[in-house]
């Protein structure tokens, strides 16, 4: 399973459930408040509305299943909503578009005719709630809605974890930065296809990634999979010289998180064999590269010797505060659903 279908499992499914029973209450929150305004006079509801609330709440299941069923075919929820972007903007709206549709011809239809006020009013306020809830995450990680400059320049990240989401954030963040990242590339072949990360298009497979160049109009790439194997890696970067598009590698610094130096960082300034030793036995590796690609990003360094042509090294992992109570239900959920549990 790649890391994308692993990384969706509990927390997310948690805030697809919280999505659903908010846009529940939203489509009909929205269509009973037209009610009132439309027949909330002289500090009461007025008799000539009684009617119409039997006929809103007769409408309103059949309404619900069928607004529900528009948000899922219109994609709404199966991303990242503390990054939606214009492009999502409009599929709320096109979804909205349909649901106020329904509700104008299923109510006409199967109930009674409403007042024209009930439906602009409830289309507005339904559109307005389904809105919110998904652009205040936006609103709160990213300050607003940032503008990026015209003259940017298309960029690809590869690698679909926890490193591309912090690469992405930076970039976002960064008013000076050169880069737009306009998609992701999953470089595995065969995984899931038309699926979204962070409100961006992923691509599947190193064998799209030169039409995915062409089409987005790429010029810089970015690496933020340390577990790429070199020969998909030396075809990324075949490909990249071919379309003319600069590669750069990103690995979030995990010593500044863990406060020592990780493998990672000690086998980019080592060369020759390198012989890691940890909990699970030794490992020896002809290059140091080999050596920092095998590195969890987690592994800080112990011990640091040599032997002969060999740099042996000695490393434990890092435990972060919740490692250790995380543990065991982690180990639960994994044997149940044959998957391991990562998070964002």
């Amino acid at each position: 399973m790649n890391t994308f279908s692993r990384s969706y499992s509990i927390r997310n499914r948690a805030v697809t459930s919280v999505l659903i029973l908010y846009d529940i209450f939203a489509v009909n929150a929205s269509f009973f408040l037209a009610l009132v305004v439309r027949f909330y006079l002289n500090g009461k509801f007025s008799e000539l509305g009684v009617p119409y609330i039997s006929a809103f709440f007769s409408f309103a299941p059949y309404y619900t299943i069928c607004a529900l069923i528009v948000f899922a075919l219109f994609r709404m929820y199966n991303m990242i909503w503390r990054v939606a972007g214009v492009n999502d903007l409009k599929r709320i709206i096109l979804a909205n578009i349909c649901t106020f549709v329904i509700q104008m011809a299923g109510s006409r239809i199967f109930v009674r005719r409403m007042p024209t006020t009930y439906y602009v009013i409830g289309a507005v306020i339904q559109l307005a709630l389904v809105c919110l809830i998904r652009f205040i995450p936006r609103i709160l990680f990213f300050e607003g809605f940032q503008d990026r400059k015209r003259d940017a320049i298309p960029a690809m990240i590869i690698g679909v974890n926890d490193n591309a989401s912090v690469l992405q954030d930076r970039i976002r963040r960064d008013a000076s930065a050169r880069e737009r990242i306009v998609c992701m590339l999953d470089y595995r072949s065969g995984t899931e296809s038309r699926r979204l990360f962070n409100g961006l298009p992923v691509v599947c497979g190193t064998e799209h990634m030169a039409a995915a160049i062409a089409r987005y109009k790429i010029g810089c790439a970015f690496i933020a999979d340390r577990s790429i194997p070199d020969t998909v890696r030396d075809e990324i970067g075949k490909i990249c010289r071919e379309s003319g598009v600069e590669l750069k590698d990103f690995i979030v610094g995990t010593e500044k998180i863990y406060g020592r130096i990780t493998l990672y960082e000690l086998m980019k300034t080592a060369n020759g064999r390198v012989g890691v030793t940890d909990g699970s036995g030794e490992r020896i590796y002809g290059t140091a590269e080999q050596a920092a690609m095998s590195s969890d990003g987690a592994s800080y360094v112990k011990t640091v010797a040599a032997r002969g042509d060999m740099l042996e090294v000695t490393v434990a992992r890092a435990v972060t505060p919740d490692d250790n109570e995380n543990d065991e239900w982690k180990k639960k959920y994994e044997e149940e659903n044959g998957e391991e549990v990562t998070f964002f």
